[in-house]
């Protein structure tokens, strides 16, 4: 009896202690719901649940992790596009935009003489390509950096590249001779240029759109694909635009890059005309637009890669946003009605791009121009960012 009668006051004690503690923590502003609060909580996570702003939330998602993604900043003009060179212009933009290791250039003439961009740069086309145990990677002299640049010729003239490189050796390029690093630098950015289409063909089309386009595809227009008269040679080039490709590169290499930038215009065309207009459909709306613009039905689809508007680029403002809606800033954008305009859109269409991390391998220029083969570099580039 003694036994239970201490197990019932230890039993009233503890229950007892619990209803002390739970009104002291009830005292304790906010620290214990009430039961009204517990039943307006209970209302409220109901009619959330089915409420349309609940699901206008989640529709917003995208936007909102887009934006997110951007840490509310939309993108600004690029500053680097300086210089009177336009091959210069051009092969510095495409280094800066391939995501090597480590690299980023001023001058193309003085920034690779040590040999170490342009190893970088050949690595990040054909990886595995550099053997880097025999690289210098810090070159402080003359000698050091006339090695590497030797390194350089000897890989790009190899079988991971077979370049055209006569009359080429490492000295030119440590030397900083303009006209040859230009030679070596367009057959680099010409192999990652077919490279690049052809992987994204591969992976978008299938391995069998840009052949059989290629099949059917009219020749080349005269220079269509030449940036100046300097072939890989460093001499006069062709007037054909496979003349880029040309200086004994091989039947084989030499198809292949018909192949790709020949055919598959119309498989791009096409991708980009139907990302705009599910865009469209998802967002009810045409994209923002300059300020006070109006969207033509006809600047939202393009025929093909010459059509008139395309040297607004509002066309290709167009496919950024569908890409991702939030990182343009629109107040950058024109109408485009002057030469200035243009030029203005172009280079911050670029801009974009590239903070997008698409790899460019034209300049404004060609936006303007409307140069077929290099605006379609550049739409090509923007559907590899979402294979």
């Amino acid at each position: 009896a003694a036994t239970g009668g201490s197990d019932i006051s230890s039993s009233w004690f503890a229950n007892a202690r619990f209803v002390a503690l739970a009104q002291i923590f009830m005292e304790v502003p906010g620290f214990w719901p009430t039961a009204l609060e517990e039943e307006t909580q209970g209302k409220e996570a109901s009619s959330t649940a089915s409420s349309p702003s609940s699901i206008d939330r989640k529709k917003r998602l995208p936007a909102a992790s887009s934006s997110k993604k951007w840490g509310g900043k939309r993108v600004a003009l690029m500053d680097d596009d300086k210089g009177e060179n336009r091959l210069e212009r051009a092969f510095r933009m495409w280094i800066n935009s391939i995501n090597a290791k480590g690299v980023y250039i001023h001058n193309l003439f003085t920034d690779c003489r040590d040999g170490l961009v342009l190893l970088k740069v050949l690595d990040k086309i054909v990886p595995g390509s550099v053997p880097w145990r025999r690289v210098e990677k810090k070159p402080t002299n003359r000698f050091q950096k006339l090695g590497n640049c030797n390194l350089v010729v000897s890989i790009a003239k190899g079988p991971s590249f077979n370049f055209s490189l006569v009359s080429v050796g490492g000295d030119n390029l440590a030397g900083g001779n303009k006209k040859l690093t230009l030679a070596v630098v367009w057959q680099m950015m010409r192999f990652h240029l077919v490279d690049f289409l052809q992987s994204v063909f591969d992976s978008k089309f299938g391995k069998s759109v840009a052949a059989a386009a290629a099949a059917v595809s009219p020749k080349p227009e005269e220079g269509s694909l030449r940036r100046s008269s300097v072939n890989s040679k460093g001499s006069q080039g062709s007037s054909s635009g496979t003349g880029f490709f040309s200086a004994k590169f091989g039947k084989k290499k030499k198809k292949r890059a018909k192949t790709v930038l020949e055919g598959g215009d119309e498989a791009i065309i096409e991708w980009a005309n139907t990302t705009i207009a599910k865009a469209r459909i998802a967002a009810g709306q045409n994209p923002p637009g300059p300020e006070g613009y109006e969207w033509a039905e006809n600047c939202t689809v393009i025929r093909t890669f010459r059509d008139e508007h395309l040297a607004t680029s509002l066309y290709l403002f167009a496919l950024l946003w569908a890409v991702d809606p939030y990182p343009v800033d629109w107040s950058i954008v024109t109408a485009g009605k002057t030469k200035e305009d243009r030029l203005l859109n172009a280079r911050y269409a670029i801009s974009v791009a590239r903070k997008l991390g698409a790899t460019i391998f034209l300049l404004p220029e060609d936006i303007t121009e409307r140069n077929p083969k290099m605006v379609m570099t550049f739409v090509g580039a923007v559907l590899a960012l979402t294979t």
